[in-house]
């Protein structure tokens, strides 16, 4: 067997000689074990295998993760069809689709993994997703589904919403946004009562939340290892539909500017 040195190893790589000290406190290994693993992955090739091993934040990360294959020859240019994630459950939708990339110019698809409505559509091992009841599996096996488009030479795009969650805000009330007419105090303590609801009754989270950010950055990582050539992040934004005059963000303090706090996500 032959494993290629990646160009996701060379990011990793270069991500570790940059912060070892921190990977090296955090994996509780000694600084020759560090040293060996770096040789393993410039000589011994083993590009597709992931060795570390720690935490985000408060999160917990999976060691020992296999990366499964990315598309080898990924097209110079993107031409995509979006599929929900029923549709992406669905054999005669993929059947359609493989038929489309077939016939037209279309060479790649967007799967709905995490949208409006906060839900994970597949099996997530993330131990968060689960403990906040955002577990929703409607792909059953979305490794099997990317393998399959992948056979058929077809770009896979994950889209992943991102600060539009409304499973997180009932979770997490803490990192949501609320009501400023139904707290009474500053100091009162963020609870569902109060949640904050756009135009289209969707809670949504505190764009300066941190804990977010790390919550999101674990589907990423999930969703990388499990073959998705590219992802796609929706709702990157403040919301805008809705009384938004009426908002009270429990991080955001409203003098930072909005886009400080994007660009900083």
């Amino acid at each position: 067997m032959v494993w290629v040195l990646t160009r996701k190893t060379w990011i990793f790589l270069k991500h570790l000689l940059r912060n070892k000290t921190e990977n090296v406190r955090h994996c509780n290994i000694s600084m020759a074990t560090f040293r060996l693993l770096i040789t393993l992955l410039i000589f011994g090739g083993i590009g597709a295998v992931w060795l570390w091993s720690g935490s985000i934040g408060e999160f917990t990360v999976a060691p020992d993760v296999i990366y499964l294959p990315k598309l080898p020859d990924p097209p110079n240019e993107v031409n995509a069809v979006y599929m929900t994630s029923w549709s992406a459950a669905s054999s005669k939708s993929i059947d359609y689709v493989e038929r489309l990339v077939r016939d037209t110019e279309i060479n790649a698809v967007v799967i709905n993994v995490k949208d409006y409505s906060g839900y994970v559509v597949y099996d997530s091992a993330i131990p968060e997703v689960a403990q906040y009841g955002a577990k929703q599996v409607i792909i059953p096996d979305i490794a099997a589904l990317i393998a399959r488009l992948h056979r058929e030479g077809i770009y896979v795009i994950a889209r992943i919403v991102v600060f539009q969650d409304p499973v997180l805000a009932v979770a997490r009330p803490e990192l949501a946004i609320h009501r400023a007419s139904l707290r009474t105090t500053s100091s009162e303590a963020y609870t569902i009562d109060t949640l904050w609801f756009d135009r289209n009754g969707s809670a949504w989270i505190d764009p300066a939340a941190e804990d977010a950010w790390q919550y999101i950055a674990l589907i990423v990582r999930e969703v990388d290892i499990l073959g998705f050539d590219e992802i796609n992040f929706d709702y990157i934004r403040f919301p805008s539909d809705g009384d938004v005059l009426d908002t009270k963000y429990p991080v955001w303090d409203e003098i930072v500017p909005t886009h400080k706090i994007l660009s900083a996500f």
